[in-house]
């Protein structure tokens, strides 16, 4: 097979005062890095680059001495030809390295979104940024163009931003069924993407991503030394967007269920209707549902915090006691301290600082497109809400 060449885009203007030598340096220089050629990649020979450029070999010679001595080019032998050198991976580096963090809306919209749970949020954002800070590491917090902007357009915003970084941390995706610019984004591989707490179909994408399995194990174990045998898993219909990134939490109740059964538990779900009214009004259709029957679960586990808690309020409201008539465990450990909810969580501190240290790694270890995968355990936080705390 025959080995790659890279071959810089060039264009010189010939009645420029700017020697052509300086325009080639230049011009090489700028291709090099905003593409983050491997080392070792091979260049066109100054014979070939003299006759694709119509220039004198010698000045051809002179542009290749001067990205030598400035690390981008190596000569192995004298016969070997030009090679992007192992120092070039410190000229990518920058002196100033910096992150993309893609929010696909504006944080106003997360935090309002996370109905008032704001603090998950930000320990995301605190985890990216504090830990890039201690790695001498700034970071962009990246807007994306409209859908509907043009190819030329979305080449430009890409072209701006995404080659002047070592890498991409994306926490999510505009609900919408096809999003073009997202889609070019995952699709320039020039620098490397990771998925934070998501999974992506791209084969180019990282992922670092929470287990819930670890905390729904201990969870299981908790109630089933209180004689439990019987769960009801309060959950949400399956948001059919997000289909470029698939939100982690996509699968939880999946896995929770999984794990029920394969603990001898006696499983019911109930669909928490996002269609339908407000989060009070969903509680109470779920009171009414749990009440009328005389054999349903009386013990609950809620997709998440902010669930959970609108159904202790509904409870709190019929003078249902907790956890003497019914226990309830929920996930994400974000609920106020006083309410005293038993939670399945992982750290997105944690989960943050892992997404950095892989744009480290890989970049550092000079494989600035290898693709990794890591995974956070979770844990279970027993409180009064699900029967004796640990």
């Amino acid at each position: 097979m025959k080995e790659y060449r890279f071959i810089p885009e060039i264009s010189l203007d010939r009645t420029s005062i700017v020697p052509l030598r300086l325009q080639i340096i230049k011009q090489m220089r700028q291709d090099i890095i905003s593409n983050r050629v491997p080392p070792g990649t091979r260049v066109l020979s100054e014979r070939q680059m003299s006759q694709t450029l119509d220039v004198n070999r010698n000045t051809v010679h002179q542009a290749y001495m001067e990205l030598v001595a400035d690390g981008l080019l190596e000569f192995k032998t004298s016969r070997g030809g030009p090679r992007i050198s192992k120092e070039a991976l410190k000229i990518y580096e920058m002196s100033f390295p910096c992150i993309n963090f893609l929010l696909p809306y504006t944080f106003g919209e997360y935090v309002a979104s996370s109905g008032g749970n704001n603090s998950m949020w930000l320990e995301y954002v605190a985890g990216l940024l504090d830990h890039a800070s201690q790695c001498g590491i700034s970071v962009n917090i990246l807007a994306m163009p409209q859908p509907d902007a043009s190819v030329e357009q979305i080449n430009e915003w890409l072209k701006r931003f995404i080659h002047r970084s070592i890498g991409t941390i994306i926490l999510g995706s505009r609900e919408i069924e096809y999003d073009p610019v997202f889609d070019a984004l995952i699709k320039c591989t020039k620098v490397p993407h990771v998925f934070l707490n998501g999974t992506s179909d791209y084969e180019n994408v990282s992922t670092v991503v929470a287990d819930v399995s670890c905390g729904c194990n201990e969870m299981l174990e908790h109630f089933a030394e209180q004689g439990v045998r019987e769960l009801g898993l309060v959950y949400f219909e399956k948001n059919e967007y997000n289909k470029q990134f698939h939100y982690a939490s996509g699968t939880r109740t999946e896995t929770v269920e999984k794990l029920a059964v394969k603990h001898n538990f006696k499983v019911k779900k109930y669909i928490f209707p996002l269609s339908f009214g407000s989060d009070e009004q969903r509680s109470a259709l779920l009171a009414d549902e749990l009440l009328a029957d005389k054999n349903a679960p009386r013990t609950l586990w809620c997709f998440n915090d902010t669930t959970a808690m609108a159904v202790l309020k509904e409870f709190e409201r019929r003078k249902i006691r907790i956890p003497e008539d019914f226990r309830i465990a929920a996930y994400d450990n974000s609920a106020p301290a006083e309410l005293e909810l038993s939670s399945i969580a992982h750290s997105r501190v944690k989960l943050a600082q892992i997404a950095v240290d892989m744009l480290v790694d890989m970049l550092e270890n000079g494989e600035p497109v290898k693709i990794k995968h890591q995974v956070l355990s979770t844990g279970f936080f027993a409180r009064k809400s699900s029967g004796k705390g640990k």
